[in-house]
């Protein structure tokens, strides 16, 4: 399977000092406190993070100094076309946890067919989990297209009372075409997930493998995009202007990627032993798809 790996390999972007989800940032690190990984409580964030994000309705039950960012008026994310693939991850993990049979460390697959615009679509996706301390790392195999994605769910805030949510994709999504290389994404709500106010993706097209001395020289196009409704900041910039970056630079934006994958090994999928599930077929209806 085509997968860019890291050497090193196995939601946060830009290390230094930080905006909201423009990827830059520190080490999250919550109270010191440990809370136990479930697989409800890793549901119960996914249900915030969707109630934040308005994809579900909820039941009873600081600035950097760059030239690069512009005004953002709107009271809503914008997630650069991005929405409708990052429902389906949760959707998808969701669904699944929810499935009394589903077990940490197993294989499991499910597909779905769904229409729109008068066009047919099937979905196939395999899904394995591990709980870590304090979060869950949910690693999704989209068979179709070969790419594997990872959310990185902590069940407690992380900083400054907020819940992060990375995602990790071993492929470039630059100008929405996948190619080689990697995407981290990422989600901030607020701890009482009234909303989630800023969402940011980082993608890097490179055939470069080991990333330990990686340099833009390595690659042939990149983009940060970050929208956050708090500070009404939009920042989207290609590789040029990252190259002349004094605050979104290069080395900032690939050492936040470096730790958030220093914190979970990659897995595999491939030839496995497959349990199915329809967790696939519940994402898409949730969506708002026309599953059939």
């Amino acid at each position: 399977m085509k997968k860019v790996l890291i050497s090193i390999l196995i939601l946060v972007l830009i290390v230094g000092a930080g905006v909201g989800g423009f990827f830059i940032g520190k080490n999250f690190k919550g109270d010191g406190s440990t809370s136990a990984v479930t697989k409800e409580a890793v549901v119960e964030v996914l249900d915030n993070f969707s109630y934040s994000a308005g994809w579900i309705k909820k039941d009873d039950t600081a600035t950097r100094a760059t030239s690069n960012t512009q005004a953002y008026e709107e009271d809503v994310i914008n997630y650069d076309g991005y929405e409708d693939l990052i429902k389906t991850y949760v959707f998808f993990t969701k669904y699944a946890l929810l499935n009394t049979d589903v077990q940490e460390k197993e294989f499991y697959y499910s597909t779905a067919t769904y229409t729109m615009f008068d066009t047919q679509y099937t979905g196939n996706m395999g899904l394995y989990y591990e709980f870590g301390e304090n979060c869950a790392f949910i690693t999704i195999c989209d068979f179709n297209s070969d790419i594997t994605i990872t959310l990185i769910v902590d069940i407690q805030p992380v900083q400054d009372n907020t819940y992060v949510m990375n995602i990790l994709t071993d492929t470039s999504m630059v100008n929405k075409n996948y190619q080689e290389g990697f995407t981290i994404q990422q989600l901030y709500m607020d701890q009482y997930a009234n909303e989630i106010y800023s969402y940011s993706l980082l993608t890097v097209n490179t055939s470069k493998t080991n990333l330990t001395d990686i340099t833009i020289d390595d690659v042939s196009d990149m983009q940060l995009f970050g929208c956050d409704i708090k500070t009404n900041q939009l920042i989207n910039i290609y590789k040029d202007e990252i190259a002349t970056e004094e605050t979104y630079n290069f080395d900032a934006l690939m050492n936040v990627y470096k730790e958030q994958v220093s914190r979970f090994s990659s897995v595999t999928f491939g030839n496995r032993d497959y349990k199915e599930i329809d967790a696939l077929e519940k994402a898409y209806l949730n969506i708002g798809y026309q599953v059939i």
